[in-house]
């Protein structure tokens, strides 16, 4: 979570290991706002997007 809604002063962003997949796009938008954060955080590696096939049933040969 982060933000001050409008007003002066400091936000905070708290995350958990569940985030962190999500945690460097964050980052990035909080630069483009102008925040300050920490060099680190950019160095995460970019979240990929997972490719993968829907799974599906097996179609049954059954004669009607």
């Amino acid at each position: 979570r982060s933000g001050r809604a409008g007003r002066r002063g400091e936000a905070v962003t708290l995350y958990t290991e569940a985030d962190l997949p999500f945690l460097r796009n964050i980052a990035n938008v909080m630069v483009a706002s102008g925040c300050e954060i920490p060099s680190w955080i950019l160095t995460l590696p970019k979240l990929r997007k997972r490719k993968h096939r829907p799974q599906r049933d097996s179609i049954a040969a059954v004669p009607y």
